[in-house]
């Protein structure tokens, strides 16, 4: 129990990190990873009892029953992300250097995120976003494209 709930502490900085880069608001994200949390103790408790009487299995099937725990954590934060998004809208107060990120898609944002900032292939990506490998492909090249686009301009509001 112990070693999973290091691995869960562990992941909590990166779930963070992937639920406020698709948010943009502390309080939110924050939420949002409780909210992920919650439905993994709901959902998947199966998996959960697997982990905790296989701690003292083989070190490759605890791993990849944490990278399956790891992959429903970040496919319910994109999840809930989606979902919630209607409620973030009056939030366009955002640092006008973080702007470029910020106008990209939920979707470019999940990919470029999943892709370069955790240790997800384009595979796992796939999975956490539910949508095809070579769709991963595509979404990272146009939000890199207009990322490099973007940089330099200015972003006024109304």
């Amino acid at each position: 129990m112990k070693e999973f709930e290091k691995h869960l502490e562990k992941y909590y900085s990166e779930l963070f990190s992937f639920s406020f880069a698709l948010v943009a608001d502390e309080l939110h994200a924050k939420q949002i990873v409780i909210d992920s949390m919650h439905v993994l103790l709901i959902d998947k408790k199966d998996l959960l009892v697997e982990i905790l009487n296989s701690e003292k299995g083989s070190t490759a099937e605890v791993y990849d029953q944490l990278l399956r725990v790891k992959k429903f954590l970040f496919k319910t934060i994109y999840s809930l992300s989606k979902r919630r998004l209607h409620q973030l809208k009056h939030l366009d107060e955002i640092n006008s250097k973080f702007m470029p990120y910020k106008s990209l898609s939920l979707e470019q944002k999940g990919t470029l995120f999943l892709v370069h900032k955790t240790s997800f292939n384009l595979t796992q990506a796939s999975q956490v976003l539910e949508i095809k490998r070579h769709e991963v492909i595509n979404i990272l090249g146009q939000a890199r494209h207009e990322l490099i686009n973007r940089l330099g301009e200015t972003f006024a509001y109304n």
